[in-house]
């Protein structure tokens, strides 16, 4: 990342544009689940204003090498800024596009502290006790150490639960297949570190050796 000199008035101003965000409108159809989603398109409109109000305003600059930075800014000068590279499948312009969307509304969400994943229907979040907050990491490559993973928060009796990375040889061939069926259905190629949200978004279910059935499955189906 890179910023300005100082970001003190703008980091003062992003609190306050944080704090007056309201929900973002979903405008785009998920198909699998028959629910709805923010789209860049709604992304761009629902934060104008807030953003205005507060000094603040932003760029995306697309490079020829799959890139694509965002640059954040404040009516002072202040300002921080990053890029990251995504490439599409291949370079017909409907992938380019594809990508570039993706890129930027990803990017966009990310550098003003965006929360509009559709969890619409997410039958493990029903299911789960409640947490002060929880992040679960599991291994996505083969060469990632497999051991225990543990959840962070506490549940309602203050204890922080732990869940198992897959050992068996059956659950490490339902990952590799989990894989496989997400490189068959992307459009664009995902960043190792971006499956895991995206399988997590497309299915409802968290991807932990127990959901890995029910989340082969619902792939499947997504595929046909």
């Amino acid at each position: 990342m890179e910023k300005s000199e100082t970001i003190k008035t703008l980091a003062e101003a992003m609190s306050k544009f944080q704090s007056e965000m309201e929900a973002i409108t979903k405008d785009a159809q998920n198909p699998f689940f028959k629910s709805k989603y923010a789209s860049l398109s709604a992304i761009i409109e629902d934060t104008r204003v807030p953003l205005g109000k507060n000094g603040l305003s932003y760029a995306q600059f697309p490079s020829g090498d799959a890139s694509l930075t965002t640059i954040l800014m404040h009516k002072s000068g202040e300002w921080i800024s990053d890029t990251y590279t995504m490439h599409p499948a291949d370079n017909k312009p409907q992938s380019v596009g594809s990508a570039l969307t993706y890129m930027r509304r990803y990017a966009l969400c990310a550098v003003l502290g965006l929360a509009v994943e559709d969890d619409d229907g997410n039958e493990a979040s029903a299911k789960r006790p409640a947490r002060s907050s929880q992040v679960i990491r599991v291994p996505m490559g083969e060469d990632e150490p497999v051991g225990e993973i543990q959840i962070a928060g506490a549940d309602d009796e203050g204890t922080k639960p732990k869940i198992k990375a897959p050992k068996s040889v059956s659950e490490l061939q339902q990952k590799k297949r989990i894989m496989e069926l997400a490189d068959s259905i992307v459009i664009n190629p995902l960043a190792k570190d971006e499956y895991k949200r995206w399988i997590e978004t497309e299915t409802g279910l968290i991807l932990v050796p127990a959901n890995y059935p029910k989340i082969i499955e619902r792939l499947e189906a997504l595929k046909k």
